[in-house]
């Protein structure tokens, strides 16, 4: 029986089915009805209206008011073409409407006739004709498919439970937006990029959130385990519970809560899931037809885009290219760039695409460029904040994985680009910091080389944005990323961009920094008097004015005490501001102006407590573990301010150590104080 039960929940969870909680709509909605007049057009249907559908449209009409074809598109959801990309926006409760990427007036400008809510079932090619689930046929002289790619179900029991959900399209991220009202802890399953962009979504909105993955890394495609370990030490540090090498067996309800089952008999209580364990190219409909499939799945296609039929072309995540399903955006616009100007009349070919990316994942910055995954020589550059990995071949550099912030992405990606030599003495300085030149040169956008490469994502270089920059089609950062599509996916480039128009952007000032400084140097100086100057003396006659009562007076002490002690637990209050959404208010720069504020105020108060009498043994231990602390803190505070204004390696090191040498000598107070006010109390 109990065999029996567990084969149906499998087939109920087959990797092409999807969770139940979430049904997709499919109710036909015409956004353009009128049909172009002349029945001399080229009939063109295109099947999926996602962004490379609409990148694929957009440049096809864009060289005329009115395309050679006549066009009609059909989307499976319900909503028009909108940046998925930017799908974790929608968490913020930011309108649908603000995510599309053109209004139903861009279709109808173009007379292009759309559908949405309506995928196509079938294909007839003989009739040269597709049909719709609510009964629509079109006929069509070239088809393009451009259906994407769909999340990845493995075969878990209860995968199909309410409170269990995919991340991929506008309707799952409402479903999960709408659950996490009632909720307060979930888990992602997966640990790739889409299962990180999902986690980051759920702590956003003030979740626990658990990351399983079942691989020993995350991010096992794009990253070495030493990059992983990296990232992973930086997602816990921001609070995410990562679970790795963890096979999730089940998932079954008890009550209220959810629990994941693990194959090592661990388990997991968690008040939903998302599953994200990646996609898999579309083809579904294509295999029906009788395309040519790939072996690990997507339709083929020469370099022309053709599939076996010439008829018929494929582009995006649905299409694999010389074996390849590339699952990234940039290659399906490339894709998307070439189909669009074959159909126009030029003779244009897609010869393949790099996977690099550029993405700010939860906080971290990580990029992969080039050929980072390719044979070669691998050097490695390692810390806690930060890893590195170059890849050269034949002397050259090639590629690269980046892990962490790195002030010359710009000038390694240009490297790549032109293939440049990288020499002995680079290589060296490279393995032990981190950096390959021995300078930091930063030129302006405009003084790049023609084919420097600026938009990664899709490949844009300083010569096609400077041209129109110089032809004076364009003549801001929103021009350019209209008219070339830079900056467009991920964002990255927007502030080269910005510089190549004139208007750099960068990143936000740095607020407080002055206050910083003036605290931390003020917190030395107190330091130091109270380590080196004697004890103030105590009155030797009533009649002398003196301020001894300030030490030796025991109410005095208590409210000196106690003062300390309140002070000291509010200047705590900037770990908070970093792990409590609640208080993330105002900007750091002043917290941590406050927070070194507070700390020279402890410093004086600490003075009107000790009379600066050092003390002996744990009273002397006590106060050398808090002048150490203030000296510690004042300098990752000095070191922070001076970063707000200089960008050298050396001062981002001496940052990191001033500032964990200070989270370290934190520990023993606690300790120190509760025994020090014990033995004032009870002895």
């Amino acid at each position: 029986m109990e065999s029996k039960e567990k084969k149906k929940v499998l087939a109920e969870c087959q990797p092409d089915s999807k969770p139940n909680n979430n049904p997709p709509v499919f109710s036909s909605h015409q956004i353009y009805q009128e049909k172009p007049a002349s029945g001399n057009q080229p009939k063109l249907v295109v099947i999926g209206n996602g962004m490379v559908s609409f990148r694929f449209l957009e440049r096809l009409t864009s060289g005329a008011p009115k395309s050679q074809y006549q066009i009609t598109v059909f989307g499976g959801e319900s909503h028009p073409a909108y940046d998925r990309v930017t799908l974790t926006d929608f968490f913020r409760n930011k309108p649908p409407e603000k995510l599309q990427l053109a209004n139903k007036d861009w279709y109808r400008e173009r007379h292009i006739e759309l559908f949405t809510g309506d995928p196509v079932t079938s294909i007839d090619t003989e009739k040269k004709s597709v049909s719709t689930r609510s009964g629509i046929i079109r006929a069509y002289d070239r088809l393009v498919i451009a259906t994407g790619s769909a999340p990845i179900i493995p075969p878990i029991l209860g995968c199909n439970l309410p409170r269990v959900f995919v991340y991929r399209t506008l309707e799952d991220v409402k479903a999960i937006r709408d659950q996490a009202k009632f909720s307060h802890r979930a888990a992602v399953i997966g640990g790739g990029l889409l299962g990180l962009e999902a986690a980051d979504a759920l702590k956003e909105l003030g979740l626990r959130t658990h990351i399983i993955e079942r691989s020993v890394s995350l991010m096992s495609r794009q990253l070495p385990i030493p990059g992983a370990k990296v990232l992973e030490t930086q997602l816990k540090n921001r609070g995410f519970l990562v679970h790795l090498n963890q096979h999730t067996q089940s998932i079954r309800e008890q009550g209220q809560n959810l629990i994941i089952e693990f194959r090592n008999d661990q388990a997991l209580l968690v008040d939903m899931v998302v599953i994200a364990s990646g996609v898999r190219p579309t083809d579904g409909l294509a295999r029906k037809t009788g395309l040519s499939i790939s072996k690990r799945g997507g339709i083929e296609v020469n370099d022309s885009l053709e599939t076996s039929l010439p008829t018929i072309a494929a582009i995006g995540d649905c299409a694999s290219h010389r074996g390849i399903s590339y699952g990234l955006v940039g290659p399906g616009y490339a894709m998307a760039d070439t189909l669009a100007a074959r159909l126009n009349g030029q003779p244009d070919q897609f010869s393949g695409s790099p996977f690099s990316t550029q993405l700010k994942l939860i906080g971290v910055s990580v990029s992969t460029l080039g050929d980072f995954n390719g044979q070669g020589e691998h050097l490695e550059f390692a810390s806690k904040e930060v890893f590195r990995q170059l890849l050269i071949r034949d002397g050259r550099l090639v590629g690269a994985t980046i892990v962490g912030d790195y002030n010359e992405i710009n000038r390694l990606k240009q490297a790549i680009d032109r293939r440049q030599r990288i020499w002995q003495w680079e290589k060296v300085r490279f393995r032990y910091s981190g950096n390959i030149w021995a300078t930091h040169q930063e030129l302006a956008v405009s003084l790049w080389p023609p084919n420097a490469i600026v938009c990664n994502c899709l490949r844009v270089n300083r010569a096609c944005l400077s041209q129109h920059l110089q032809n004076q089609t364009a003549s801001t950062v929103e021009d350019l990323t209209r008219i070339t599509g830079a900056s467009s996916v991920c964002g990255s480039c927007k502030p080269l961009l910005a510089n190549l128009v004139g208007t750099p952007i960068t990143t936000l000032p740095v607020k407080g920094y002055r206050g910083l400084a003036i605290a931390s140097v003020v917190s030395v100086i107190a330091a130091l008097v109270i380590l080196l100057l004697p004890p103030i003396p105590n009155s030797t006659s009533v009649i002398t004015p003196s301020i001894d009562f300030l030490w030796t007076d025991s109410f005095s002490r208590f409210v000196s005490g106690y003062s300390l002690a309140a002070l000291f637990a509010l200047s705590l209050l900037l770990s908070l501001r970093k792990r409590i959404k609640r208080i993330q208010f105002g900007n750091f720069g002043y917290w941590r102006a406050l927070h070194a504020s507070l700390g020279v105020l402890c410093l004086f108060v600490l003075i009107t407590h000790t009379g600066l009498r050092l003390g002996e043994n744990l009273n002397f231990l006590l106060m050398v573990n808090f002048l150490a602390l203030a000296v510690a803190g004042a300098l990752a505070g000095f070191v922070n301010s001076l970063e707000a204004r200089l960008s050298y390696p050396l001062i981002k090191r001496l940052r990191g150590f001033s500032t964990l040498l200070h989270i370290v000598l934190f520990w023993p107070l606690p300790v120190l104080v509760f025994f020090h006010a014990f033995k004032a109390y009870y002895y």
